[in-house]
């Protein structure tokens, strides 16, 4: 008896995580908008000299962070939701 109430008891905690562990809108794609508002970002920083973080990410992070200030604020914003410290 005390097996398959750990046994229920394992099956219905496994289920309540999976549940937990979704998120409304993963796996959805970006709208549009979104997109481009992305690419204009990441065209601000590439025009003030950081290029992108694809060539070298330690770098790109560096310049972003010492220049964070010549960028408008939905950039600034955008960029601290990415590479922002993590608490």
């Amino acid at each position: 008896m005390k097996y398959s109430v750990l046994i229920i008891f394992l099956l219905f905690s496994l289920s309540a995580l999976a549940d937990l562990e979704h998120k409304t809108g993963m796996g959805a794609l970006p709208q549009k908008q979104k997109l481009s508002e992305a690419h204009a970002c990441f065209d601000e920083i590439d025009h003030i000299g950081c290029g992108h973080p694809r060539d070298d990410q330690e770098f790109f992070i560096g310049c972003l962070d010492e220049n964070k200030d010549e960028l408008t604020p939905s950039c600034r914003s955008f960029f601290q939701k990415i590479y922002g410290k993590k608490k």
